[in-house]
């Protein structure tokens, strides 16, 4: 005879709550995804202030959206708006996995660096210092999108002109990807 035996009643206790937001492709994003994302774009943003991923997007990871992450049962017309912006953020993201990026080793070491003497968030790093999936994602973005809109930056300098160019040619892209890569959101 077996089985478990409780002398006392349990209460259950909720630990985390998520709701699924969207689905690009075949990836499926959460309130906790989309927070992670923020994390690390504010992450990317501490390490890196010329990311241009955070020119292009800075309208949807300004600090205010965070409350766009907190979970709700239903999402009120204010939230369905800022998620279908994101959605350009996470098509992106989605198309860029197809590019094959690769991220030099030497870029995790002036990240680590970076992160330290800016005393940002070590929590994009594993325990050797090397990139965490999430956060490499971010990075891998950020190279695919600086390599498409600046490849011929000069002697590692780029000006706003080379910066206002690159916005623009961006928007493109992500209208061109928009009509590609098919959605469906859950609300």
């Amino acid at each position: 005879m077996g089985g478990f035996f409780f002398t006392q009643p349990i209460q259950a206790k909720i630990l985390s709550r998520d709701k699924m937001v969207y689905k690009i492709s075949r990836t499926v994003f959460s309130l906790n995804d989309l927070m992670l994302i923020h994390k690390n774009m504010e992450n990317l943003k501490c390490m890196y202030g010329e990311s241009l991923l955070n020119v292009i997007f800075q309208d949807q990871f300004y600090s205010k959206n965070k409350k766009f992450y907190e979970f709700r049962e239903t999402f009120s017309k204010t939230d369905q708006k800022f998620y279908l912006r994101l959605m350009e953020f996470s098509k992106l993201l989605v198309y860029s996995r197809s590019q094959n990026v690769v991220v030099d080793p030497n870029i995790e070491k002036y990240f680590y660096l970076m992160a330290t003497q800016n005393k940002c968030s070590l929590d994009a790093f594993n325990s050797d210092k090397s990139f965490n999936t999430k956060f490499r994602e971010i990075v891998e973005l950020e190279i695919f999108v600086r390599s498409r809109f600046l490849p011929t930056e000069k002697n590692s300098k780029t000006t706003k002109t080379d910066i206002d160019k690159a916005v623009l040619a961006s928007k493109s892209l992500l209208k061109s990807i928009a009509r590609q890569i098919e959605e469906e959101v859950y609300w």
